[in-house]
């Protein structure tokens, strides 16, 4: 008696203890050899799962000088993924990267967390750059799917933030994941993590006060200030804000919190600054002047990317024996710590900030246990969804491939027909068709890969 067996993924060890039984004279060597290959292809079917993982440097792991050496500014970000994009599977990537931290978040089938923080490390220590730094240490690595879902629901919280509740990370995640979508890498998986932090963000809003008073890295800028010179002086000071970034339209959205008077701006486009000052009433400099302005300010509050050493010592300050606060939000840093030698003059980095909101910050810190159970409540919803994606993808497949089939028989039997008509007869038998085994599939959320796996191997998808 002849057996002839199609030995599929999944029914390949029923077809090889069979064949055994039936064929005894198969020697044992190459029985072991099938059981290694079906291991093999099962590995290979593991290794090909798409997942999100995380690099992430941040205050929490490393200082200022040194998580200022991985920041990504915008071109540095396009030039980053065509790199990862040319050697990996990439279907999703977000970079968020601000004053306090540098992330990386990547949806890919074959890429790690090793591969994406080596990629890092090429591009930006560069020959000016110590290299006997083991810099991996500083690096947080996420390397599954619910991992760095959970971590990136305590980012976007404000949980992690250098001031918890910090207000700005939302609008910074939502402006990295627009980068996303404008270059078309926003991803399956990724997709829906951003659409549950948004959920999130709406939560913690209406149902929680964390996110209620004024508590952000911009605020503790004008609150070092104030603390500096003493709230009944802050009148009489003039104030010079360098840059028209995200970060300083903040403290210029809090500078009517304080008793300033003379506030003035300057950036190198001066549209930009100008459009800053009509909303708030400031003062406008050209860019070619800024240190004639820095020479005649008490406060200078710098917040431009990628531009180290922008305010140093210059001639315009030599002689000035007045107090001067000088507070660096930069992204790396912008003011020259050569200035702290010269007398009377203090320099405030973001690290050095004060963290603690007076009255702001105990109230938040009530709120932290109603925001941890949106977190927790998020997250689990998340991981359902997540636990039906294999085969949620698979009936897709399934769907199209049945579309296919009847869209052409429909042209054959039914050419008669118009084609609309034809579309809607296709649309609606594909539905009943795969309505049921779409119910049945999604109550075995256990099995789901194993069966996503099977549908696609019995229907050839």
């Amino acid at each position: 008696m002849t057996f002839a067996f199609d030995a599929t993924l999944l029914t390949q060890k029923t077809s090889i203890l069979i064949e055994c039984y039936f064929h005894k004279k198969y020697e044992a060597h190459l029985i072991k050899a099938k059981y290694e290959n079906y291991h093999l292809k099962i590995q290979n079917k593991i290794t090909r799962m798409t997942s999100v993982q995380l690099i992430s440097i941040s205050h929490e792991t490393a200082n200022l000088s040194i998580r200022s050496l991985f920041h990504l500014n915008q071109n540095e970000k396009r030039e980053f993924v065509n790199i990862v994009k040319a050697k990996f599977d990439i279907k999703g990537i977000l970079l968020l990267a601000t004053c306090n931290r540098t992330e990386i978040y990547f949806e890919s089938t074959n890429a790690t967390t090793t591969d994406i923080l080596d990629c890092l490390l090429k591009l930006k220590i560069t020959e000016n750059v110590s290299r006997n730094t083991d810099y991996v240490q500083y690096f947080t690595q996420k390397e599954s799917t619910k991992s760095t879902m959970k971590f990136l629901l305590e980012v976007v919280s404000g949980l992690r933030s250098l001031v918890v509740g910090d207000m700005q990370i939302i609008s910074q995640f939502k402006q990295s994941f627009l980068f996303s979508q404008e270059l078309g890498l926003q991803g399956q998986i990724l997709e829906r993590m951003a659409q549950t932090i948004f959920k999130m963000h709406k939560r913690i809003q209406n149902e929680t006060d964390f996110r209620k008073g004024s508590a952000s890295t911009s605020y503790l800028a004008l609150l070092a200030a104030r603390s500096h010179f003493g709230k009944e002086n802050l009148a009489k000071k003039k104030v010079l804000l360098v840059g028209a970034g995200e970060i300083i339209k903040d403290v210029a959205k809090y500078s009517d919190k304080f008793t300033f008077n003379n506030i003035t701006i300057t950036n190198r486009t001066t549209s930009k600054a100008a459009a800053i000052a009509n909303e708030y009433d400031f003062n406008v400099a050209i860019w070619e002047n800024l240190n004639q302005e820095v020479a005649k300010a008490d406060i200078i509050i710098s917040g431009v990317s990628s531009q180290t050493n922008l305010i140093t010592k210059t001639i315009e300050l030599e002689g000035i024996n007045s107090e001067k606060i000088f507070i660096d939000l930069g992204m790396p840093g912008n003011i020259d710590t050569i200035l702290e030698e010269i007398p009377n003059f203090r320099l405030v980095n973001i690290d050095a900030l004060n963290t603690k909101s007076e009255q702001v910050e105990a109230k938040r810190q009530n709120a932290i246990n109603a925001v941890k159970g949106i977190i927790y409540d998020e997250y689990e919803t998340f991981l359902k969804w997540l636990a039906k994606l294999p085969v949620n993808q698979s009936l897709g497949k399934l769907k199209n491939h049945i579309q296919d089939l009847l869209t052409r028989e429909m042209e054959t039997q039914f050419g008669y027909l118009a084609e609309a008509d034809r579309q809607k007869l296709v649309s609606r038998l594909s539905q009943q068709l795969i309505k049921q085994p779409a119910i049945t599939l999604n109550r075995k959320a256990a099995k789901n890969t194993a069966l996503a796996e099977a549908l696609e191997t019995v229907f050839a998808l």
